[in-house]
């Protein structure tokens, strides 16, 4: 029994993967974008729901919580996910940098999780010319999500 679950979890990882490959593929950085946004906006619903079923069973502190949580998350999903796209940015920025200056793992990966970082600190401030280059590397990701879920289902069947 345990390993027919090890081999759908298999499956479903390099469904995933192969899905989000495409998505990555078809639609670039706009469609990381979106995601985010989506999956915000979910999240916000489910916690309108939730304020509004704990206002049913008499737990109205919680329900306040949850309620006013959802409609900020609703509300400011956009400023939200540019939030995001700051952490994301800098942290690669940061990550190259000290693993460039401890030399740690490989200097190409740490080479390109500083340019990533950049590019996406410049994105996140409004620098157009950055989608460019943020959509060849969301371009490059989806193609190797693609061959990833590929050899997985081949290597796991």
């Amino acid at each position: 029994m345990a390993k027919k679950k090890t081999i759908q979890s298999y499956v479903l990882y390099a469904i995933l993967l192969i899905v989000l490959g495409i998505l990555f593929l078809v639609g670039g950085a706009g469609t990381a974008q979106n995601l985010i946004n989506i999956v915000l906006t979910v999240g916000g619903v489910v916690l309108i729901v939730l304020g509004v079923l704990n206002f049913v069973v008499g737990l109205l502190p919680l329900g306040i919580f949850y309620l006013v949580l959802g409609i900020l998350l609703v509300a400011l999903s956009w400023t939200i996910a540019w939030v995001a796209f700051l952490v994301i940015g800098v942290a690669l920025l940061v990550n190259g940098i000290v693993n460039l200056a401890k030399r740690r793992g490989w200097v190409v990966n740490n080479v390109i999780a500083l340019v990533v970082g950049i590019l996406v600190l410049l994105l996140a401030f409004g620098v157009n010319w950055a989608w460019s280059f943020v959509n060849i590397i969301f371009y490059v990701v989806g193609a190797l999500m693609i061959v990833e879920g590929i050899l997985v289902l081949v290597k796991k069947n």
